[in-house]
């Protein structure tokens, strides 16, 4: 009598393992990791030291490393580090060096923009106009000795050292000497008469001013010697102690001869004494 076997299933753990494929959520996150590595912006050119301006990249006028004139932001040719479009110096950059605020140097002043020519000041020119020429030329005048000048006999020198033609630095002084004086004759006619006020404590400038304003002659007796100055004019250099006739009196030009009816003029000027100006 045969038996008939009953074939078993086999155990589990005998069966051949079936391959899974990964998760897909995995795939997702790897997907999105990958996205968000891809979106995230470059590291700035200031990061690295490749990212800083080249030899070109001079500052604006504020100096600043990350701010180079109008264009000074770290556009797209920051990313290589190259010294490109943004690198290149601003309306106001010779202000800054390399980019650090550092400021450029100062070109020095030519030395031929100092030299000036003497000008000639002696025999055709009173001291006045003498003074206001080398006052022009950026030059400075000085009077060794005490003078006078007056409306009808002003002062004029006969030497003057440096010589016309020299060249001399701007602001030198020129020496004046050999004072002497060419007289005029005074006019008469319309007597025009003026109040004198107090012009004690005014510059002889000012004071001879306000007598050509009312037509009057004037005088400068004994002022002292003439240092060198900067002072606009020569008169200027000094101020005024003393005056002829006195504050309030009526004063004209002049007067008839006494006994002459005609062709006789006298003049009456306004005499003022002066010290020097500190």
């Amino acid at each position: 009598m045969s038996s008939a076997r009953t074939l078993a299933p086999p155990p589990p753990h005998a069966l051949p393992p079936i391959p899974r494929r990964p998760a897909r959520a995995m795939v997702g996150a790897l997907v999105l990791l990958g996205g968000v590595c891809a979106l995230a912006p470059p590291t700035p050119a200031a990061a690295g030291p490749a990212g800083r301006p080249g030899s070109a990249g001079r500052a604006g006028s504020a100096g600043r490393a990350a701010q180079v004139g109008p264009a000074g932001l770290a556009g797209p040719a920051g990313l290589a580090g190259l010294a490109g479009p943004a690198g290149r110096v601003g309306p106001g950059g010779p202000a800054g060096v390399a980019g650090r605020g550092v400021p450029a140097p100062i070109a020095a002043a030519s030395p031929a923009a100092s030299i000036v020519v003497v000008p000639r000041v002696t025999r055709t020119l009173d001291l006045v106009a003498a003074y206001a020429r080398l006052h022009r030329a950026g030059l400075r005048m000085a009077v060794p000795q005490a003078f006078s000048t007056r409306s009808l006999c002003l002062s004029t020198a006969r030497a003057q050292t440096p010589a016309a033609g020299a060249r001399v630095l701007r602001g030198a002084t020129v020496t004046v000497r050999r004072l002497t004086c060419y007289v005029g004759s005074p006019a008469g006619g319309y007597q025009r008469t003026a109040v004198v006020p107090d012009l004690r404590g005014r510059s002889a400038g000012s004071a001879v001013a306000w007598a050509e304003r009312n037509q009057l002659y004037w005088e400068l007796d004994r002022l002292p010697p003439l240092r060198p100055s900067g002072r606009p004019g020569l008169l200027e250099n000094y101020v005024v102690t003393g005056q002829q006739p006195a504050p309030g009196s009526l004063l004209a030009r002049g007067t008839a001869c006494p006994g002459v009816s005609t062709g006789c003029f006298v003049a009456t000027p306004l005499v003022m004494q002066a010290r020097a100006r500190r």
